[in-house]
């Protein structure tokens, strides 16, 4: 989300607004591929 707003993604959508859901997927690249949490990740959905 923090780059999201950052980047000012949605200042494309501005005319959409109330009406956007953004989603924010955020995957763990620090982890090897052999530890069980491999490609865990977490999501945050806000309404904008």
């Amino acid at each position: 989300m923090d780059q999201i707003r950052r980047q000012k993604y949605l200042d494309r959508f501005e005319h959409y607004k109330g009406n956007t859901l953004v989603i924010g997927i955020n995957y763990d690249r620090d982890l090897p591929a052999d530890h069980p949490d491999f490609k865990h990740h977490s999501c945050k959905i806000e309404k904008w």
